[in-house]
Formats: structure tokens, sequence, C-alpha cells
């Protein structure tokens, strides 16, 4: 269907060189006048004139978030996560601000938006520095929402080396938090979960130990994710047991309120040692004898978080025990009296089995996870015609898309086979609106009643391991009890990021998203052409998915436009999806393509697709690339008030700094920014930045004066020690391992880049330094200031 539609376009020269003139007059009013609010109509009009950024849609203005000084790379960078509202972000650097707080808190910052500008703070406190990427040590944060309340994985995860005993990192900080009699304060030598309250800087150990208990990792999972009770409750996986009656091994619990619960009970009462479903997989015994290093440790990001294994008031989990799934309703009630396996207190904690046959001959099932609504009422999993989970499921169906439903206030469930073709072979999930009442997933078949030209092939394995193979995927759209065809999807070797996902592994590697109301969903296809593009889908649409990264008036962009399979910064812990189309159908996203006549500067530029048309986030001047980072969804100027972005560009006078730097394209945003002179009042020369505010040991109040936007004469800046470039080489690779650890191929790019800009210099300063020592000439003394 795309491949017809992009044959279509292919016009005789007169229609082609008509098409560009076309594209030459309409593209730079539709740039300059913005996809809502045309230059002259915006009430911060003043302020975009000073920037000279006119140009911006919906009466958008630059202002800087990150503090001088910070010098963030686009690796880290995809750590970056939005607050849902808008004015706030989070974001890491491996290269900090140089200042007390940077050193000693470690590479995560929160930045808020003030009256008069930005304010920082780092999010880990000073008495947690520093971080050992080989031995797996560094703390790690996560937010959810209004970005009000964050979760701190602190402490050291022990390890051994192959053939030693145990061992662990040392635990060289003072305590956070204290306990009263008959607990354990801050157990050492293990990996702890804090609660960090936004407001006070407090912190509340989360996975609380008995005197006695032999303590062990925690490993947070996932947490609630109601407005205003954000991570309200948690949900996470430690050995140690932390309740009466838990059993051997890595468990599963809840805390809310500063109680504890164990999670996974089976419907009969059994408490076992389960899962959360699509969560981190920690691993009981680390007896790899060929192993460098056997860490007792999770291994890796989990899709719990975004696919709601945890629903969005923490009352319903899901996990899995031996292959089967299961919903906990109530987890933090006391466990209810029980018939058999029928719960007589509908209060209480009781548990059912969500892939259990709704036939009485049915075996019942192993289903994986995929996906369920916020309100954990709705769960969608896929299984195998083994199960025979339902009575219309076709035995030669292959995999088929399930959804259980449970609503609240109700006893009984629901099981339907939303798939029920002799041929399904589903695939995965692309994304769900938030009340699951539209489900996008892909399959194999071509299912009738659709417009799916023929069957796909992207469940069979690749024939040759070195060759270039690309198979091809249905994407379909459930909604009000009808499937719909959206387009052909492609799934390439190598490549475990794509457009759906069949598994955790591939859901926390996800490049599509679907907006919260589900009436779009934003995809890449590559379709036989070299590179990729960005497609939307509006649903029900007549006329298909839309190209939002080609160029305007027809054809396809030679720059590849791809969107980042990165969510979170971090190596263990919930993964989070970075927004990349709204409920009102904007695309965000960055391609070296010029859309726009104003995108001159042959590097990677950030753009809105509103209102049919590219329009320009990034000024599109910058010599280097710039790197979308995340979108707010909502908020009390409209949304997508805020749209994050990294640029090297000095967009405000205040900013004379030349690496990469946050800005906020924000709608109906803007500072004013004061005359550039060295002689000015009191109250017009204000420093750019109140820097980043160090967090204290335990329980003191943040603030900061915000970095007002000034003239750089102003205040003296103070330059910023930079690492020399062995360590800017280490680092770089580091997060090129971490960033692309799933694709091998996007690893080694990443590395060469990190070789080309550190490692190559090194070596010529190496041979440039032989040979003045070779000619017996002089060093030149270095001019001040220079580094």
């Amino acid at each position: 269907m795309l491949r017809e539609r992009r044959q279509s376009r292919r016009t005789p020269l007169a229609a082609a060189i008509m098409a560009a003139l076309a594209v030459a007059l309409v593209t730079p009013l539709l740039t300059l006048a913005g996809a809502a609010g045309a230059a002259g109509t915006c009430p911060n009009e003043a302020v975009r004139s000073q920037q000279r950024a006119t140009y911006l849609p919906e009466c958008r203005a630059y202002e800087l978030v990150s503090p001088p000084g910070a010098l963030i790379d686009p690796a880290s960078s995809m750590s970056g996560q939005a607050a849902i509202d808008g004015g706030a972000v989070v974001w890491s650097s491996y290269y900090p601000p140089e200042s007390e707080a940077g050193a000693a808190g470690g590479m995560y910052f929160l930045s808020r938006r003030g009256a008069n500008g930005w304010q920082t703070e780092a999010t880990v406190p000073s008495q947690s520095p520093g971080s050992s990427f080989v031995l797996r040590c560094p703390p790690w944060m996560f937010y959810a929402g209004a970005l009000d309340v964050g979760v701190l994985s602190d402490g050291w995860e022990s390890f051994r080396r192959a053939g030693e005993s145990l061992a662990s990192c040392p635990h060289n900080e003072p305590r956070l938090v204290s306990e009263p009699s008959g607990w354990q304060s801050e157990p050492e030598g293990v990996q702890n979960l804090f609660l960090r309250d936004g407001a006070t800087g407090a912190f509340r150990l989360i996975n609380r130990t008995e005197a006695g208990t032999v303590p062990g990792n925690a490993y947070f999972e996932a947490g609630s994710t109601e407005r205003g009770e954000e991570f309200s409750h948690v949900v996470f996986e430690e050995r140690a047991r932390l309740t009466r009656g838990a059993p051997e091994g890595e468990d599963l619990y809840e805390y809310a309120g500063g109680v504890v619960r164990f999670v996974s009970v089976l419907p009969d009462g059994s408490a076992v040692p389960g899962q959360l479903a699509n969560g981190v997989e920690v691993s009981s015994k680390a007896e790899d004898p060929t192993a460098e290093w056997e860490l007792d440790s999770a291994s890796g990001l989990s899709a719990g978080q975004f696919t709601h294994a945890v629903s969005r008031d923490g009352e319903r989990v899901l996990f899995t025990y031996e292959g089967r799934l299961y919903m906990r309703l109530n987890a933090m009630a006391p466990q209810s009296a029980l018939s058999g396996e029928n719960c007589l207190e509908p209060a209480k904690a009781c548990t059912v089995q969500v892939d259990a046959s709704a036939v009485a001959s049915g075996s019942g099932g192993k289903g994986t996870f995929l996906w369920a609504n916020a309100e954990g009422t709705r769960v969608f999993f896929s299984d195998t015609p083994v199960a025979q989970l339902t009575a219309n499921t076709q035995s030669t169906s292959g995999t088929n898309l399930y959804e259980f439903s449970l609503p609240r206030g109700v006893s009984k469930s629901t099981l339907v086979d939303l798939t029920p073709y002799a041929h399904a072979e589903v695939e995965g999930i692309s994304g769900i609106s938030e009340d699951g009442t539209v489900v996008y997933f892909a399959a194999d078949a071509a299912l009738p009643g659709t417009a799916a030209p023929q069957m796909g092939n992207c469940g069979e394995p690749f024939a040759d391991v070195e060759a270039h193979e690309t198979h091809l995927c249905n994407l379909y759209a459930y909604a009000s009890g009808h499937v719909g065809y959206v387009a052909r999807v492609e799934a390439q070797r190598g490549a475990i990021h794509k457009d759906w996902g069949g598994d955790n592994k591939e859901l926390t590697s996800l490049t599509a998203r679907v907006s919260a109301n589900g009436q779009y969903v934003v995809f890449e296809d590559r379709n036989g052409l070299p590179n990729p593009e960005i497609w939307r889908y509006h649903l029900g649409a007549p006329e298909g998915p839309v190209c939002v990264s080609c160029t305007p008036g027809g054809g396809a962009s030679v720059p590849t436009a791809v969107l980042p399979p990165q969510q979170a910064g971090n190596d263990e812990g919930p993964a989070y999806l970075n927004r990349y189309v709204l409920n009102s159908g904007d695309v965000f996203f960055a391609t070296e393509a010029p859309l726009v006549l104003a995108a001159s500067n042959g590097a990677s530029n950030v753009y809105e697709y509103a209102e049919g048309a590219p329009h320009l986030i990034s000024s599109g001047a910058s010599a280097q690339d710039s790197y979308y980072v995340d979108v707010s969804e909502g908020g009390e100027a409209g949304e997508g008030t805020d749209v994050f972005f990294l640029t090297a560009q000095s967009l405000l006078r205040a900013d004379p700094g030349t690496g990469l730097k946050l800005y906020d394209a924000r709608a109906g945003g803007g500072f004013y920014e004061p005359p550039a002179s060295s002689e000015c009042g009191e109250a017009d020369c204000r420093s750019p930045s109140g820097g980043v505010t160090a967090l204290a040991p335990s329980s003191s109040v943040f603030g900061g004066p915000g970095n007002l936007i000034v003239s750089p004469r102003a205040t003296k800046r103070k330059i910023a020690k930079r690492p020399v470039k062995r360590t800017k080489l280490l680092r770089a690779l580091t997060a090129c391992k971490r960033l692309y650890r799933h694709n091998a191929q996007r690893r080694k790019a990443c590395e060469r880049r990190a070789r080309r800009r550190f490692g190559a210099k090194v070596k010529r300063a190496r041979r440039r330094g032989r040979q003045r020592h070779s000619r017996q000439r002089p060093r030149p003394r270095a001019r001040r200031g220079t580094r």
C-alpha cells in the first residue's frame, strides 16, 4: 500500500518542476506562520521577535533549561523525560556542570520552570557519589507523571569475580534514612530503594527489612501513575524475606504508605516467587564460570511501567509464575478468605489467572503479557491455540491476541480472542490507547475483511545472518470490535527494535508510538527504499498513513529519519517511552532532511509536524546536529506546551556555550532578554543561571535563583573544566554500549563516531608532539583561557 502510494508520486519532469516551485513558495510561509499563530499575532510576540524565532509554530519561544557548564552528549540525552503537563524535565549528563552539586550529585538532574527562568537541582543525593560502570555500582533515578516524586535505586549491588568469593562494591556513603527500633536502617552492602519527595527532598526507605533478616538487593519494577499519587505504590523484587511466609528466592513485593505486602500469591492462596509481567528478570544465582564478573543483579530494562503491569492506582498487579499470567487484585489489602480458589471478601486481596481457559475442556495457557490499559481492567496477551483458551480459537491460527477484561466492581471476567482466524500469526503490539479501547498490533496474517494485500513473513527466521534481509508484517488497528488494516511494516536482521514488541526485550526497544487517545500511531517504514521514513496513521482515515518526514510536495528524503528506540538512560529498572505523537496528531522528530527552506545547515534538525506540514523547532542553522528529547502531553496552554531538544547553537544571548544544551520551545513562553550592554541597573543585570543545587544528606528544602536570560557581559562566566580526551572517549564508548546494547550495527557506528571525535584527536596530538620534539622546537606557550 505504501509502495503504491510512493510510486504514484513519480510525475513527469514538468509536473515535478511545478511541484518544486509550489513547495518553494508555500513552505517558507508555513514555516514562518507556524501551525497556530502567525507572526505578529502571539501574546509573546515581543520575546519571539527579540529571539528572531517568529518561525516557531504555536507561538513558541526558546528557553534555556540546562545551566551553563553542563555538557550534554546525545547518548545521555535519551534519558530525558518531560513532565506530562509541562514545566519540568529530568535529564542526565556524563559531563555535569562544574559545581559542588554536579561533582557530588552524579549525572541526574531535574529542571523546573519558574516565573523568571529554569532552576536545576541534582536528584542523586550528595552522599551517593559516583558510579563505577565496570562494577555496575551507579545510583539510578526514576520518575513518573509530574516528576514530583522519584524512586532512587542506591547502595551497591553484590558481585563476584569468576572463581572468587562473594564481594560487594564499597558502601562509602552515610545512611540516607534511619529506621525505628526493630528495623534495619538502610542495609549496607546491597542495593536499596528510596522514595524521594520532590517538595521537601526527604528520602524514605522502600525495602524495609526487619532486624535480624539477611538483606538482599532490591530492584525497582514499576509504580502507580495516578496524578498526584505518582509512586505512592512501588512494586519491586528482592531476595530478602520482607514479610512472613515469603518463599525462598527473588520475591515480588509492593510498598505503599510505609507498608510492604507480598504480591505473587496464587488463586489458592499459595505464596510463590513470581515475577512482574514484562518486568526485570532478576537472577537468583550468578554461577556462570565463564563470566569475568558474576553479577547478582537484574538483566536490563523493564517494560512493566509503560505497559501497565501495575495499574494506575497500584491496586492491580500482573505477575507470572511458571509461564502463567496472573492478576493480583487489591494488592495492598490483606488476603481474602477463600473457598477453593474463590475469594469470599471482595474488598480484600485476591488473585485470578488471566490466561485461564474459558472452555471447560481447555488446559489453560502460558500467555505472554503484552499490554494493559492504565486502569488494569483490560489485559492483552498472546498465546498459541494449544491452550484452547476460547471456543472460537482456530487450531491452525498460530499465535493469537487475547483480551482479558475485568472491570472494577465486577467479579466475573471475560476472555475474547481478537484474532479468531485460521492463520493469525500475531507478532506483537505497537501500542494501545490509555483506556485500552484501541489496540495496534502486527501479524503475518492477511486478516479477512481488511485491506491487507497478502500474508507477511516477519515471524519467519532469517535465512542468512550475513545477508541483508527484510521481513514484512501487517499492522492492524483493533477498535470497537473491528480490525482494520494500517500498513505493511518491516523487520530487519540485527535490529531488535522495531514497530512492534512481542516480549519485554522487544517492547523496551519499541520504535512505534500511539497517542494517549489511540487515534494516532507513528511508525517507521522503509518499504524497499534505502532509508526509513516516519509515517502517521489516523484511525479510520481513508487516505491511510501519511509520511511526516518526507519532503513536502512529494518524494522520500535521502537522509534517514528514525524514531529512537531508547527510552531510559538506566541499565536496569522501568523504561520510559518518550512521546512522539500527541492526541492532536502532532508529531515530533529529528531528521537531516531539509523539510523547510530555512533548514539549510545540512545537519539534523528537530521538527514538529502539525496541520499537514513540518515546522522547525530547532533553528535549522546549527552547524552540529540537534536532537529531539521529549514533549509534554498537556497543560493549561494546550497539548505539547513544552518541546525539549538539544542543540549546540546559542539561541539566546545568555548562552555563549558551544556544546549541546537543553532547550525548551515553549508555547507562549520565553523570557525577556535585557539589552546587551555593560551598563545596566541592578534590576537589569542578573546572573544567567543559578547553577545546580546540591542535595543535602537528608530532608532539606531545595531552591535556587534560576537561570534568568541576560547579557553575557553582566556576569563573568566560569569556564567548566572538561575531562581529558581519554576519559571522554571511555565515557562515550560506555554510552554507546548502553544505548545500543541490543543492536550491534548501531553500537559499532556509535563507537566509530566516538573514536573519530575523541580517539583520533588524541593520536594526532601525539604525532604533532613527536614532530615538535624531533625538530627541537620549544613548546608554544598556551594562551590564557584556552584548554
